[in-house]
């Protein structure tokens, strides 16, 4: 669930990954990124830098 908000975040906000990965509730931002790619397949910047790439073809 907690992957599932950051997604939701890093998609429609500007915020830097730590202050998403703190909103969503890990302190740690190493271990963040481990379960983020562990769950998504790509690192949080990964896939910001897709969705973005998304809404500026749409």
């Amino acid at each position: 669930m907690r992957i599932l908000k950051a997604c939701e975040i890093l998609a429609h906000t500007d915020k830097k990954v730590i202050e998403v990965a703190l909103d969503v509730g890990y302190q740690n931002i190493t271990f963040f990124n481990r379960m983020f790619k562990k769950i998504m397949g790509i690192t949080p910047h990964s896939y910001r830098l897709s969705k973005m790439k998304i809404q500026k073809v749409s």
